[in-house]
């Protein structure tokens, strides 16, 4: 990148321009000795203003890449930027004013506020994009905070000769609050801002960088000197020699006792003076890390430790079962990694089983569920919406509370188990099958069903064991020429796993039957499901 500064004769536009042309021809472009100048001149960066001293007053400026000078002196510029601004708080880039310009309008390459912009000014911060010699070395009177600040000679010959007894780390800084020298603050990741500390919030104090103000500062504005991570800090008072000291729970404020959150901070070197060494004695020892290694497996973000209120609440080892019939599925989280001699597992079964079962966890594979030591499960041993217990043997999953081994008497009842609600008419003289119930344990039922006619009779049978009314078994025939609903009882002795069929008839007219239900009281939950509603 290279600038140059250079002085020509006032000129003009060969041709009238818009406000936003970016083309424009001036009628020549020449030194004070009349020569033509040439892009190279001209280096990548120039401004000038066009119809100075006018309301059109405009400043812009071109590079050399855009400028052409032309057999007969004209010079073609292109690329120009139009509109800069006119410097001060406006600031110098687009956005200024920018107008229409005649031919003839007069130009002429000056000293705008653009060109000042280019150069250091030692009452502001500058930053140097090409090497600057110096023939005399600079000094300054400050020791170094950011890594790329410069070393003072007083600093080095500090370090290498030992002189310094403590060696603060102090860092430059951006408040996100009204902060004072001496306070101590916290690193926000989310806005990259310093906050102050306050040990009733957990989130300030606890696994945050903390340090301590070295100067004020405004939210978004910088700390003056920025924030102290390691040292000694001078800016303390009422501090009592050797106290350990403490996050305090007035925002900002250190303390010699405990906060709500406890964070040491360090030790009182003097009334004013703070060793500042955040948690020096709340580091764990080589013997809690190894404990904290674990038993099985390398903690970590899926093998997390268990808390006391997880071993209540079982964590890891129970999920709901998500499979059907006889192939129970369940996702523990955290996953195991493989089936271990002796893991135990809770679940909660989704349907009755028939038979032989199997348990597949966390897509591990499916085992064998069986019971006692290593019999096959019989029908019912585990029922829908049971809690089941599971031990795995190295072989098999042992069930531990299969249901069918515990004593099951049904009893007729008023407690209803089983419904099939749903209005169902028929104008048929042929009786026609209507609901279905299925019961899984054998005993006494209670089973009612409502039915009306609107003037003929309307009747119902029940039967049981057969594919078709024909071949079915009868239990029970009932009827009605009510043309309002009236409620039938029957207590039946049922075996395991009877269905029970409705079958319904009458004409010519419409008849009806709804509410067919099962009522009972039983030692354990049996269940029993509506298969045609």
């Amino acid at each position: 990148m290279t600038r140059y500064y250079l002085q020509t004769k006032k000129t003009s536009l060969s041709y009238s321009i818009s406000d936003s042309e970016t083309t424009i021809r001036l009628t020549a472009l020449t030194k004070l000795d009349g020569t033509s100048i040439s892009a190279s001149d001209i280096g990548d960066y120039m401004t000038f203003t066009i119809d100075p001293g006018t309301s059109k007053e405009e400043i812009c400026s071109i590079a050399s890449s855009g400028v052409t000078v032309n057999a007969d002196g004209t010079v073609d510029i292109t690329s120009v930027v139009r509109g800069l601004r006119e410097g001060g708080t406006a600031g110098y880039s687009t956005g200024g004013y920018s107008a229409e310009h005649g031919a003839g309008a007069v130009v002429v390459f000056s000293n705008n506020p653009q060109l000042y912009n280019q150069m250091a000014n030692k009452s502001n911060a500058n930053t140097f994009t090409a090497l600057n010699t110096f023939d005399v070395a600079p000094q300054i009177s400050v020791d170094p905070v950011a890594p790329t600040d410069a070393v003072r000679l007083s600093y080095v010959q500090a370090l290498v000769l030992g002189t310094l007894t403590t060696i603060n780390v102090i860092v430059p800084a951006t408040a996100g609050a009204t902060i004072t020298i001496g306070q101590l603050v916290y690193f926000d990741e989310t806005d990259n801002e310093w906050k102050l500390c306050d040990a009733d919030t957990a989130t300030t104090v606890q696994n945050v960088l903390l340090g301590i103000a070295q100067g004020g500062g405004t939210d978004g504005n910088p700390i003056t000197n920025g924030v102290l991570l390691q040292g000694v800090d001078e800016n303390q008072s009422g501090l009592v020699q050797g106290d350990v000291q403490y996050a305090s729970n007035t925002a900002g404020g250190i303390s010699n006792t405990p906060g709500t959150t406890e964070v040491t901070i360090g030790i009182a070197k003097s009334t004013t003076e703070l060793y500042f060494a955040p948690r020096f004695n709340q580091m764990i020892t080589e013997d809690q890390q190894d404990a904290l290694a674990g038993s099985n497996g390398t903690p970590s973000g899926t093998n997390p430790f268990v808390t006391q209120s997880g071993l209540v609440n079982n964590t890891g080892k129970y999920a709901a079962d998500a499979g059907a019939n006889d192939t129970y599925v369940i996702t523990l989280s955290p996953a195991p990694t493989a089936y271990t001699t002796g893991m135990t597992v809770y679940f909660k079964a989704n349907t009755v089983n028939t038979g032989a079962a199997t348990l597949n966890v966390n897509s591990l594979g499916a085992i064998t569920i069986v019971k006692d030591l290593s019999t096959t499960l019989t029908d019912g041993d585990i029922q829908a919406n049971q809690f089941c217990t599971v031990i795995y043997d190295g072989t098999n999953f042992v069930l531990q509370n299969p249901t069918s081994d515990n004593i099951k008497i049904v009893v007729a009842s008023d407690n209803l188990k089983i419904s099939a609600d749903t209005e169902r008419t028929t104008t048929s003289a042929t009786f026609t099958l209507k609901k279905s119930i299925t019961v899984n344990y054998a005993g006494v039922y209670r089973i009612k069903f409502d039915i009306k006619s609107t003037s003929s009779n309307c009747y119902v049978d029940l039967r049981t064991g057969g594919v078709s009314y024909a071949t079915a078994l009868q239990l029970v025939v009932d009827s009605t020429s009510s043309t309002s609903y009236v409620t039938k009882t029957h207590d039946l002795y049922l075996p395991a796993g009877t269905k029970v069929d409705l079958y319904q008839a009458g004409n010519p007219d419409i008849n009806y039957v709804r509410n067919f239900r099962v009522y009972y009281d039983v030692s354990a939950f049996i269940g029993g499901s509506a298969i045609t509603d």
